[in-house]
């Protein structure tokens, strides 16, 4: 972009570019600060108070005379210092708004000359989005530990429902975020957890309150949207469930939105193609019925970071969906369909994009890592076309069996999650071409599954009993 130095105020990106994390922010793991980087220098603006021993030497602040340190300020010492450094710089990039970021503020702004301004979006967005070896499989893996979490927390609903306990919104909320932070590496919720029954779920972006809570029954659809923190990723998914006999008009609705997860999520398309227009794959299976959704279908999602990570915005129409999509990045996947005061459906699923095959170009498609069972009874394969019967009956299938494996062996772990296996077998179940269940080959990979799970069990148990101790402990800092 040719310019002397940069100001960085996005702390998601001050998080990455550092590779630290805080707890400022609500929902966020983030530090208040600032960052100047020039050509051999970078400037941390920030309450040195909150910086450990172990933070300081990772920038190596303390005698910081290279270009391979970060010079420590205060927080308020970047009015001057910005406004005094400027003065030898011929250019400064300043952050521009996107989506989900304001870019710099106007009293940033206002302290560089009229003449040095270069605003435009930050560079290093671009490069949070591409995820690298280590990021990818830190969302791989906190996904798996995620979806094993979620299972146990709607089978234990669904158990309480059957046993007659009174249910509400906001204790279901308190009961999500309750078993969020007890799951192994949780840093806590990445956003406030939405809990929609009945004519609550058709608000999107709802959040129950002591005043607004409403009682659970059988009759409509539950919305859960929540995610977590872990030191190795961010989680954020949504399912829909419902605790009795839904009516044929919920499950038409479940079974369109079904189709169109599904059809983006098996989507294969050259790599130049924008998100504006991909966004067309996942809303026609509702268009097509004269429904639709207004929210974006996709957004960005970082690695220990913000939930919602520039530049990913999948949404039709929008100038913020000009963008492609590449190798690294990840996305979910959340079309919906909402009747006002009435019911609400969306189903949510984080993919990973990967190469396809580069045999004439490059073609790109999407691996799901969300790996949370979808609701049997609410899918109605008798609405759907031959062909559309076959591309739902053959994902669902592999989503499944890769459920089963990587989920059931985590459920397996630990005693207290046999509830969750049992309701996560229950719901993925290998499908017959027409969509019929079958439950034969259920009970014999059920067998498979605790057969190697017992196996690798007492291999582990073998290997420790030998070494002399039966734990071992992992500490973060």
């Amino acid at each position: 972009m040719g310019c002397d130095a940069m100001v960085v105020t996005a702390l998601d990106e001050i998080a990455w570019l550092l590779n630290i994390r805080g707890h400022d922010i609500p929902y966020g793991p983030f530090l208040k600060s600032y960052v100047i980087v020039s050509k051999d220098q970078l400037h941390l603006y920030t309450d040195s108070v909150k910086l450990s021993p172990d933070i300081r030497r990772h920038l190596h602040t303390d005698n910081c005379i290279s270009a391979h340190c970060a010079r420590l300020h205060d927080y308020e010492a970047i009015w001057i210092d910005l406004r005094t450094l400027s003065q030898i710089w011929q250019k400064v990039l300043i952050p521009s708004a996107t989506e989900y970021n304001n870019g710099a503020s106007r009293c940033i702004y206002i302290l560089i000359n009229t003449e040095k301004r270069k605003q435009a979006p930050s560079p290093i967005m671009y490069m949070m989005a591409e995820k690298n070896s280590v990021e990818k499989e830190g969302m791989r893996l906190s996904h798996i530990r995620d979806s094993a979490v979620m299972c146990n927390i709607l089978a234990k609903l669904d158990e309480q429902f059957k046993n007659g306990q009174q249910l509400t919104e906001l204790a279901v909320a308190n009961m999500v975020d309750k078993y969020r932070g007890e799951q192994n590496f949780s840093r806590g919720v990445s956003f406030k957890s939405i809990v929609g029954y009945g004519p609550n779920g058709a608000i999107p972006h709802y959040t129950p309150s002591t005043s607004s809570s409403l009682k659970l029954d059988h009759i409509s659809t539950l919305v859960i949207d929540s995610g977590s923190h872990y030191w190795d990723g961010t989680t954020d998914v949504t399912r829909t469930v419902h605790f009795g006999q839904p009516s044929a008009e919920q499950i038409e609705a479940y079974t369109r939105v079904l189709m169109a997860s599904i059809d983006l999520a098996s989507f294969t398309f050259p790599h130049h193609l924008r998100l504006n227009q991909i966004d067309v794959i996942a809303r026609a299976p509702l268009w097509d019925f004269g429904y639709d959704y207004n929210h974006g279908t996709g957004h960005g999602i970082g690695v220990f970071l913000n939930v919602h990570e520039a530049p990913v915005n999948m949404y039709y129409g929008r100038k913020s969906s000009d963008v492609v999509l590449k190798e690294g990045y990840f996305i979910s996947d959340e079309p919906g369909y909402y009747k006002e005061n009435h019911f609400g459906v969306r189903l949510e699923t984080i993919l990973e994009v990967i190469t396809k095959n580069e045999t004439m170009g490059k073609y790109l498609t999407f691996m799901p890592i969300t790996l949370v069972p979808f609701e049997p009874k609410l899918i109605d394969y008798y609405m759907l076309s031959p062909k559309q019967v076959r591309t739902v009956v053959q994902w669902l299938n592999a989503y499944n069996d890769k459920i089963r494996k990587m989920v059931g062996a985590e459920l397996l772990k630990y005693n207290s999650s046999r509830l969750g296996y049992e309701w996560m077998m229950e719901r993925t179940m290998p499908l017959f071409s027409d969509g019929r269940r079958n439950e034969v080959c259920t009970l014999v990979v059920a067998a498979v599954i605790v057969a190697i799970a017992t196996v690798n069990l007492l291999t582990r148990y073998e290997k420790r009993m030998k070494r002399g101790s039966l734990i071992t402990y992992i500490t973060y800092k």
